[in-house]
């Protein structure tokens, strides 16, 4: 028998049947029908076979219920009024008159109309007010005020209020004292006020604490029944 050109070895030989067994067995296995009819399942090692079927369809999420209606907003409510605002005459916001020796003073505070009728006294060296008296309308039948005293008078002796000469009452004490000086709350009733009207001078005296004398002032009394009825008539 003659031999071939070259003769391949016993290992290469083996490897090609091998081989050739390998690729019938695919063929093999590639024609043999599965028992489910799904033989991509079985040799899928990749774990794909199921990649060409269609997804079951989802089911569709329920419809939400539908959002009951709002009820329209209320509308907003009108302020209220605002109340009646006190004026003075004539819409002014204060006014200043003088009677004789007296002024009057009216403005407005917390909505209601205030009035006082007043007189006040200035040192000669200074011009620095020493002494005033401020009276408010009557009320109740009493017209009630402050004296105001400079510093360095007796307290506890308090001040002695004379109408011409007369003593007025039974003496008034002070009360606190503020930068401005002390004060001193008065109260005239009517019968005293009516004397007022009457009278020319009013006294007011206070002890000095120093060396006991007197310390003075002299009210005039022109214009005091003219003040007081006008303030009465402004601040009601």
């Amino acid at each position: 028998m003659p031999r071939l050109p070259f003769a391949p070895a016993a290992k290469t030989v083996a490897a090609m049947a091998l081989i050739a067994m390998v690729s019938l067995s695919g063929q093999a296995l590639a024609q043999k029908p599965s028992g489910d009819g799904s033989a991509s399942s079985k040799w899928d090692l990749l774990g794909t076979g199921d990649a060409g079927k269609a997804a079951p369809a989802k089911k569709g999420a329920p419809p939400h219920p539908a959002a009951a209606p709002q009820p329209a907003p209320a509308a907003a409510s009108p302020a209220p009024a605002p109340g009646p605002t006190v004026q003075l005459a004539n819409g002014a916001t204060s006014i200043t008159e003088v009677y004789g020796d007296w002024t009057v003073n009216c403005g407005i505070a917390n909505n209601a109309r205030v009035c006082v009728f007043n007189q006040s006294q200035g040192s000669k060296e200074t011009g620095q007010r020493v002494f005033g008296i401020e009276l408010r309308a009557p009320k109740d039948g009493d017209t009630e005020g402050t004296l105001l005293m400079p510093f360095g008078l007796s307290f506890d002796a308090g001040a002695i209020l004379k109408l011409d000469d007369k003593d007025l009452g039974d003496g008034v004490r002070f009360s606190t004292c503020t930068p401005a000086g002390c004060l001193l709350s008065i109260s005239f009733p009517a019968q005293a006020v009516e004397a007022l009207k009457k009278g020319q001078k009013l006294t007011v005296s206070a002890l000095n604490m120093a060396d006991g004398n007197p310390v003075t002032f002299n009210v005039s009394l022109n214009g005091f029944g003219a003040a007081l009825n006008r303030a009465a008539q402004l601040g009601g």
